[in-house]
């Protein structure tokens, strides 16, 4: 009898919580040029023995990616690191406003 190896799959979105939803605000922006639109995405990658994180940040005028960082552990530390990657990487470049 074969048994069949139960896989673990890492979460990278938890969507049962009561916090705000909130728009999508760059869904319909026209983006002409760098530092109008960062977009930022977390992912895991399989390795032999564990799973690690992934997040990026990418520039959606040059579509380049411009800030991450990986780590064992999916938490704010993560997502800070690629940010502060991303402004060091655009120092000095079109000025950046957050939203």
């Amino acid at each position: 009898m074969d048994f069949l190896k139960k896989t673990f799959v890492p979460v990278t979105t938890n969507s049962n919580h009561n916090h705000r939803v909130y728009p999508n605000m760059a869904r319909d922006m026209e983006v002409t040029g760098i530092n109008q639109l960062w977009v930022a995405d977390i992912t895991y990658i399989q390795l032999p023995k564990e799973f690690i994180y992934l997040a990026v940040i990418i520039d959606v005028g040059s579509r380049k990616c411009i800030g991450w960082d990986l780590d064992r552990t999916i938490d704010i530390q993560l997502t800070l690191n690629a940010l502060y990657k991303a402004l060091d990487y655009r120092a000095g470049q079109a000025r950046i406003s957050m939203v």
